[in-house]
């Protein structure tokens, strides 16, 4: 995401933007490379040993994975849009990413906020702002992602006792016990 904002903003915006979005793809590229260096240092590390076993022989695994993350992704997007359409904000399909694609760096550097209280809000409250859109209909998204969040947490909760309850016994997890010839 940070990559493609940091592509687009080049060809779209204004200096300060064109900035940000050079910083994106910095910050992407760096991020990138910090995985995979992570992963080859610390391959024989218990968790981490196990992970790289997991993304090293389950590369069928891990490409869904990505697929169904970037799947979510595009939804957000999606969402974004939508909403702001039925609030009645005349947003284009560049802002919209510009300002989803911001707000995930924001959730992001904000990971040690519970449930990003007040960051999310905030965020694309300035980011509606800096686009020149009415703050408000940045807080208004917000609160509709939040009621999202929340409907779907109400919905999960009871699943997830219901499933816990009809595991077998000693199951904890599904790649716990797996190993590089069971792939």
């Amino acid at each position: 995401v940070l990559a493609g904002l940091g592509i687009v903003s080049f060809f779209r915006f204004s200096a300060p933007l064109m900035m940000w979005g050079a910083v994106a793809v910095l910050i992407s590229v760096v991020y990138i490379f910090l995985i995979v260096r992570s992963l080859k240092r610390f391959a024989g590390v218990g968790v981490s040993r196990r992970i790289s076993e997991l993304l090293c022989f389950s590369k069928g695994d891990l490409w869904k994975a990505l697929f169904w993350n970037e799947l979510g992704w595009i939804f957000l997007f999606f969402e974004a849009f939508v909403v702001l359409r039925l609030l009645d904000v005349s947003i284009g399909v560049v802002h919209t990413f510009v300002v989803q694609s911001l707000l995930q760096a924001i959730q992001t550097l904000t990971f040690f906020v519970p449930a990003h209280i007040g960051t999310q809000e905030g965020g694309l409250a300035f980011l509606m702002a800096y686009l020149h859109y009415s703050p408000a209909s940045g807080v208004a998204l917000s609160l509709i992602k939040r009621a999202r969040q929340l409907f779907w947490a109400l919905l999960a909760i009871p699943l997830y006792y219901r499933l816990r309850d009809r595991r077998p016994a000693g199951l904890h997890g599904a790649f716990v016990n797996r190993t590089a010839s069971d792939v």
